[in-house]
């Protein structure tokens, strides 16, 4: 029987082991879904099958459909669910939220969830204000650790992120005019005209749609080391199709609707979205520069297959957003884990949320007044 000395020595080599052990195990974050509808559904899905340092650990909703589904697709995987936020938050050793709830409840839900020392990667808009916004980075900013990310889903595609690529590279001189559209497939169901009128009265088209056009351009306009200052907005639109927005008074809206930004410096972004296309969703970029354009998904393929006949040559369109950023919402949350993970900057910047917000907000406010909105230098309402 050895003596107490190289009892000790055992003790300490085991420990050694036990630790470089430790250390050699990947980390996970251990992540919680705040609203599991049509977007929570699908990041939920996501992080347990498609990320692999992330663990679905809990999730919430207090809509009766949802908890059903969870009871299939959730639970059966070890998913702690729970019909309140308030009941989810406190779930031991939470590390991350992925908050995709009712756009009115992202503000509360995320500063909540900040406030507890726990990431957030929100769905847009993740304030109703820009002031709200300021709170939440303020939060952020005071605890030096807790991270915060909003899902500008675009900019991890693939297509989009080689864009900015080209452009970093001076593939096409320097950047002056963006042109940008999202027309979504007409949907008629009752679903989607409750949809359209929370959608106005919680920000309208602009802020709900138009902000994923804005956010890439300012990525684009970054990449070119050109202004994101926003100089003037104009914003324009009708009612084609959902003809209850035109009956919202003060959140009157529109299912088509055209965003002119000219940024300090002279370029300028023109967007355009619909909830009314025939063929499917249309999706496409153009980024004209000095010396060149850059152009993403002009013709909307659902995949390379062309039926050539008597009537001429037909391609399948795409039929949702979904389908075309699928891997994206998928990098989007691997992208947020290793920022988190290994303590890197975010993929997308708070300052540049602040700067979306405030254009979609005012070509809301100018298609709702008809009135052009003028920026000074600093970016602040003339």
């Amino acid at each position: 029987m050895g003596d107490i000395g190289s009892l000790v020595a055992v003790d300490d080599r085991s420990a050694e082991i036990d630790k470089t052990a430790a250390r050699s195990q990947p980390r996970v974050l251990r992540f919680g879904v705040v609203g599991i509808g049509r977007m929570g559904q699908l990041h939920a899905l996501n992080i347990l099958r498609l990320v692999p340092q992330a663990k679905l650990v809990c999730a919430c909703s207090p809509a009766k459909a949802d908890l059903e589904w969870a009871e299939t697709n959730l639970i059966p995987h070890g998913v702690a669910v729970y019909p309140t936020f308030e009941e989810m938050i406190q779930f031991p050793g939470l590390d991350a939220v992925v908050v995709a709830s009712l756009s009115e409840l992202h503000y509360q839900h995320t500063k909540a969830s900040l406030e507890r020392g726990i990431h957030v990667l929100c769905e847009k808009p993740v304030t109703q204000t820009v002031e709200q916004l300021h709170d939440l980075i303020s939060i952020v900013q005071a605890s030096n650790r807790t991270r915060l990310m909003v899902g500008f889903t675009r900019r991890f595609d693939e297509n989009y992120q080689e864009a900015a690529q080209k452009i970093r590279a001076g593939a096409i001189g320097s950047p002056v005019v963006i042109r940008s559209q999202g027309c979504e497939k007409l949907d008629d169901a009752p679903f989607m005209h409750s949809y359209v009128v929370n959608a106005a009265r919680g920000g309208g088209f602009f802020v709900d749609s138009i902000i994923h056009d804005i956010d890439l351009t300012l990525s684009f306009l970054e990449a070119g080391n050109k202004s994101t200052v926003p100089q003037s907005v104009c914003g324009f639109g009708t009612a084609a199709h959902f003809k209850e927005l035109e009956s919202q008074d003060e959140f009157r809206d529109g299912d088509n609707v055209v965003g002119m930004v000219q940024f300090w410096g002279g370029h300028i972004a023109f967007h355009y979205n619909s909830r009314t296309a025939a063929a499917g969703y249309d999706n496409q970029t153009e980024i004209f520069g000095t010396n060149g354009k850059i152009s993403v998904n002009l013709v909307s393929k659902r995949n390379r297959l062309e039926l050539s006949d008597e009537s001429g040559v037909h391609v399948s369109a795409l039929p949702s957003w979904y389908d075309r950023y699928k891997p994206s919402f998928v990098s989007e949350v691997i992208s947020f884990t290793d920022a988190v993970l290994e303590q890197k900057q975010m993929p997308i910047s708070l300052e540049s949320c602040v700067t979306s917000l405030t254009i979609a907000q005012a070509l809301q406010e100018s298609f709702r007044t008809g009135k052009k909105i003028d920026f000074d230098k600093e970016g602040k309402r003339i």
